[in-house]
């Protein structure tokens, strides 16, 4: 147990979260870790109580990672980075997306052009959007007096499909493809409709920053709400 704790550091929880598909809640509900100390430890590395160490510990690799083989994973990988190219290894992107246990998942691939700190700021929007996204399917359908759908459901499902929206820029963008168009005049497609439709969500400044085959890339540091 010892050994584990100590293995079990936020970038590994990071990634453990992200090797299975879960997000932050979802580790929450499964463990019973306060919300607010998971969240602070994994974004600012404050300090853990060892109890919740050891129960994210035994979650995880109730799961089936191997907390020891996913560290000497990522440790072999940055070794190997400096040894191969010294001076390229700060702005390498492989660091973060290394570093998993060898036991085969369902994924996908990252694109080996994005900065670390954008993909880590997509995919923790992605996952914010994931919670968001099981809290409005999950929401009661309503009518209004006259049998039409309410106001209410009406304004949540849209919320929901604009969501979803957003969550299919987001992975679309990770694979190194954009599919959104950026137009300062009136859209002509709907692609540029969509970039309107997101000029209000953080991710519209991840994404547009740039010409579109570097879009990603060089895009200016953005502070994602963990909350969303």
């Amino acid at each position: 147990m010892t050994t584990k704790i100590a293995t079990l550091i936020p970038e590994v929880s990071k990634r453990a979260r992200r090797e299975l598909g879960l997000s932050q809640n979802d580790v929450i509900k499964a463990t019973g870790v306060q919300a607010y100390k998971l969240k602070q430890w994994e974004a600012r590395g404050l300090s853990l109580d060892l109890v919740d160490l050891h129960e994210l510990s035994n979650f995880y690799e109730s799961q089936g990672i191997d907390l020891v083989e996913l560290v000497a994973h990522i440790g072999r990988t940055e070794v190997g980075l400096r040894e191969s190219s010294p001076h390229k290894v700060a702005d390498s992107s492989l660091t973060l997306q290394a570093g998993f246990t060898y036991t085969p998942r369902p994924g996908f691939i990252i694109s080996d052009h994005l900065a670390p700190e954008l993909v880590n700021a997509l995919m923790e929007r992605m996952e914010s959007n994931d919670d968001r996204i099981a809290e409005l399917t999950a929401e009661t359908f309503r009518t209004s007096f006259f049998g039409s759908i309410s106001d209410d459901s009406e304004a949540k499902a849209r919320e929901l499909v604009g969501t979803l929206a957003e969550n299919h820029v987001i992975f679309r963008s990770l694979q190194g493809r954009n599919i959104v168009s950026m137009s300062h005049d009136e859209p002509k497609t709907i692609g540029e409709y969509l970039g309107k439709m997101l000029e209000a969500s953080p991710v519209f400044l991840m994404i547009a920053s740039e010409p579109e085959t570097q879009r990603a890339t060089k895009a200016a540091p953005v502070t994602i709400d963990s909350e969303g």
